[in-house]
């Protein structure tokens, strides 16, 4: 449904399949960077939750990329 909403508008940006899937992990890569370095404690707070999104989405790129079972 939000692809569909978002190419009434614009054409859809993805260039190959799983890019867009990319960009989030690298988004999600560059938030935990972000609040590791952090110049207060209540952003550096926020470490464990960008860790855990990072890995979610990792596991959500791997998954997609495991050829099918046989």
């Amino acid at each position: 449904a939000f692809r569909r909403g978002y190419e009434r508008v614009l054409p859809w940006p993805e260039q190959f399949p799983g890019e867009l899937e990319t960009w989030i992990v690298q988004r999600a890569l560059a938030m935990l960077n972000y609040e590791m370095q952090a110049p207060t404690q209540a952003e550096r707070d926020e470490v464990p939750f960008w860790l855990d999104t990072f890995h979610t989405c990792m596991d959500l790129l791997k998954d997609r990329r495991q050829p099918a079972a046989v």
